[in-house]
């Protein structure tokens, strides 16, 4: 870590969100110099922030959520749209797996008091009305959320493992109900015409065919 601060301005052009914005350092580093929140260094090599990291972060409570945005919005325009009610700081895009637009985004205020007006807005993205809530807000449901599904999932899994057992109980044969028979047929008999040959004689409740040139069976019968 630089003793001053500074950090190489090449390490944060390699960013892919950087590289995405420009590949040309050239550009970075103007970009950089345009900062009111950074300093470049006389080289033109190194930046660092003009005041130190605030003690508490306050971003999460600075920030909304909002959607439906379509495919075709871009920072910019949701930056431009935001910014006619309270000063933007940051805003980002979420993305599916696949690296296409979800359709939501996140969108930093400077101040609680902008970001806590917005989220009570009802406001209107090319016609459509977006759901807008504090980002705590939404990380709380999705919280919420995943804790059902795991609930779910766990009470589905011991459902699964019980049911084994009682299908086990409900398979109890008494002895002398159980044959095994060869010679019935050809190779590719199947197991329903397998039944339909035992069942003039009783109901056959399960056939298990076994491997061999003869093909034999085990089979219940009541």
């Amino acid at each position: 870590m630089h003793p001053e601060g500074y950090v190489a301005i090449d390490i944060i052009a390699s960013f892919n969100k950087i590289k995405a914005l420009s590949a040309d350092l050239a550009t970075v580093v103007k970009a950089l110099k345009a900062s009111q929140t950074l300093e470049v260094d006389s080289d033109g090599k190194m930046v660092r922030r003009t005041a130190p990291l605030p003690e508490t972060d306050t971003s999460k409570a600075r920030t909304i959520y909002a959607k439906p945005f379509p495919p075709t919005a871009t920072i910019e325009t949701i930056s431009e749209f935001f910014s006619a009610h309270g000063k933007v700081l940051f805003v980002k895009v979420r993305k599916t797996p696949a690296g296409g637009p979800k359709g939501s985004v996140f969108v930093e205020f400077e101040t609680e008091e902008e970001a806590k007006k917005v989220a009570e807005s009802q406001l209107q993205f090319e016609g459509k009305d977006l759901i807008i809530k504090p980002q705590n807000a939404y990380f709380e449901e999705k919280k919420v959320e995943a804790e059902a599904r795991k609930a779910k999932k766990e009470g589905t899994a011991k459902k699964s493992e019980e049911q084994p057992e009682e299908e086990k109980k409900e398979r109890t044969y008494t002895s002398g109900l159980i044959l095994k028979a060869a010679d019935i047929g050809a190779e590719d008999i199947t197991v329903h015409a397998i039944k339909d040959i035992f069942n003039p004689f009783g109901v056959v409740h399960f056939v298990e065919p076994r491997e061999g040139r003869h093909h034999p069976l085990r089979g219940h019968a009541s």
